[in-house]
């Protein structure tokens, strides 16, 4: 959003409120798996030689269980307004240990002080620093898995969608946003009583829309973009969660295009259930998510 929107300083403090709001409710994750080393650092921003972009680098063991590790790029959600390395550090240690590969965690900009396509960009060059260095990581550059929450599923989704096979073995879209729709069955059903409510989706969306752009762009809207030539797509969903019905929309547009993909929709849980598997008596089916999520991963990618 730029900063001349006459709303600019309302949505700003909407977004701090929830940044400050996430980091507490990140607190009840759980306790962080032992890793072999945890590394943060900057890179630079291809486009920007002076912007640098805090990451987050997991390697799980010592070495790699087999000849070379999977590698995975980590986007985390938050509305695309708040999130953090530190809000999904509970669930990306696990992804690591789990599937014995090295993670990249992106602290990409936040709305409203950066649009969708500064965020994009963000992703994209952790993603091209990450593949770039994927010898010095003992990384496998056949077996590179994008994974991302929320928001940053769709984050992973765009990503995807511009570099395709080419450089993605696998995607992992945990309850993302597809894209605005707030007339969608789920959203009608639970838009009103669970998070995230259709009006926080409208607050969340109108804060990283750049100006002059369509809620229906493919920059900001996977369901609209061509998904032709995407890599096997593992999509899970909460049955309680209002964005469900966009992400069965999109998992079908993928068949339809001939992408193996793969719907898991968890009965009774809700929106963030993933992030807080560890939190049995909130979240009982975050285990049960994660595991299968985990196991998925390993069958596209021979491990």
């Amino acid at each position: 959003m730029n900063q001349s929107n006459p709303d600019y300083a309302r949505y700003l403090d909407a977004a701090l409120e929830m940044r400050s709001y996430y980091i507490e409710l990140s607190k009840t994750a759980g306790t962080p798996d032992a890793l072999f080393s945890v590394e943060n650092f900057e890179i630079t921003a291809n486009s920007d030689a002076e912007r640098k972009i805090p990451v987050r680098l997991y390697t799980p063991t010592e070495k790699p269980h087999h000849e070379s590790y999977p590698l995975v790029l980590f986007v985390h959600g938050g509305g695309w307004v708040s999130g953090n390395l530190d809000t999904h550090d509970v669930l990306v240690r696990a992804l690591s240990l789990h599937l014995n590969a090295v993670v990249l965690s992106v602290d990409y900009r936040l709305a409203p002080e950066v649009d969708a396509i500064g965020q994009n960009v963000d992703v994209k060059d952790a993603f091209l620093w990450l593949y770039e260095n994927a010898e010095k990581l003992k990384g496998d550059k056949t077996k590179i898995i994008g994974v991302g929450d929320s928001a940053g599923g769709a984050l992973i989704s765009i990503l995807t969608t511009d570099l395709k096979k080419k450089y993605f073995a696998a995607q992992w879209l945990m309850y993302p946003v597809i894209g605005l729709d707030v007339t969608t069955p789920s959203a009608l059903k639970y838009g009103e009583s669970y998070f995230p409510t259709n009006e926080a989706m409208k607050t969340f969306w109108k804060s990283q829309l750049p100006e002059g752009y369509s809620d229906q762009d493919p920059r900001l809207s996977p369901l609209f973009s061509d998904v032709n030539g995407l890599p096997p797509t593992l999509i899970s969903v909460a049955g309680l969660d209002p964005l469900t019905s966009s992400s069965e929309a999109y998992a079908e547009k993928l068949k339809a295009h001939g992408v193996e993909s793969v719907l898991k929709n968890y009965d009774g849980a809700e929106h963030g259930f993933l992030q807080f598997f560890k939190d049995a008596k909130n979240h009982p089916a975050g285990q049960k998510g994660f595991e299968e999520g985990i196991q998925q991963l390993k069958v596209w990618l021979k491990i």
